[in-house]
């Protein structure tokens, strides 16, 4: 937990200065009436600071500009997972799992397509990418199979852009 709260904390002081750092640590000598304002006027404060200096960076690609050398690793997807943990819902908590299943299932998966590749040559058949979807669905529950489906029509929606 502390190492979330120094990560936490690390984000900030990115997208800060002095200023707005003074105007927080003098929010507990107003009178509680003027606090909620001041709250309002340092997110204002700390909205203009960053995208003055987002301003500063160089965004020359689009937004829908895929990035081909960049692959998310499960093991950091799974170590922000639980870092989120403390901070979301019962509910939500039950859906990462959901997600955190699919993609472990997944990881097998790619573990397994050697091994599948090698049967279909033995077996001189010829193994489309969907046979191998097919096969990959056999082995998850219904949640999982809807939780697949959503996301891959996500994928395919985000690559047709």
């Amino acid at each position: 937990m502390d190492q979330d709260q120094n990560a936490i904390y690390a984000f900030d002081t990115l997208y800060t200065n002095q200023q707005i750092q003074m105007l927080k640590l003098a929010m507990p000598l107003l009178p509680p009436v003027y606090r909620s304002f001041l709250a309002v006027y340092i997110k204002f404060l700390e909205l203009r600071y960053t995208m003055s200096s987002a301003g500063k960076l160089n965004f020359s690609g689009s937004f829908h500009e895929k990035d081909n050398n960049y692959s998310l690793d499960v093991k950091s997807l799974d170590q922000y997972f639980q870092s989120i943990m403390p901070y979301i819902n019962e509910n939500d908590k039950a859906n990462l799992q959901k997600i955190k299943n699919m993609l472990q299932t997944m990881e097998q998966f790619k573990q397994m397509r050697p091994i599948l590749e090698m049967m279909s040559q033995n077996t001189g058949t010829e193994q489309s990418e969907d046979n191998y979807m097919d096969i990959l669905k056999g082995f998850l529950s219904e949640d999982q199979l809807f939780m697949f489906d959503m996301f891959n029509s996500q994928v395919n929606n985000s690559t047709d852009i």
